[in-house]
């Protein structure tokens, strides 16, 4: 079964290493790496979603701010006064 989920990918050409890579910081990535931080590290529910969610900020929060702000769509001082305000 696993290997035809990988052939299925590659015919649509995906790179058959990016798979793995790509799941483990997807929505179903933060489910797996939960779980093992709770189960095999012995976590806190709490500690394993605090941890999963500092691991997908920066593939996805930190770049998609990135690119709105090369495209100019971004309110530096806006955003920083904003934040002052979460303190």
């Amino acid at each position: 079964m696993q290997g035809n989920l990988h052939a299925r990918i590659s015919q649509r050409g995906a790179k058959r290493d990016s798979f793995p890579r790509l799941y483990l910081i997807s929505i179903g990535g933060g489910v797996l790496i939960t779980h093992t931080l709770v189960f095999l590290f012995k976590f806190s529910q709490q500690q394993a979603q605090g941890t999963t969610l500092a691991l997908l900020i920066p593939p996805i929060g930190l770049l998609a701010a990135l690119t709105y702000y090369q495209q100019g769509f971004v309110n530096l001082k806006a955003a920083l006064l904003i934040c002052l305000g979460f303190v």
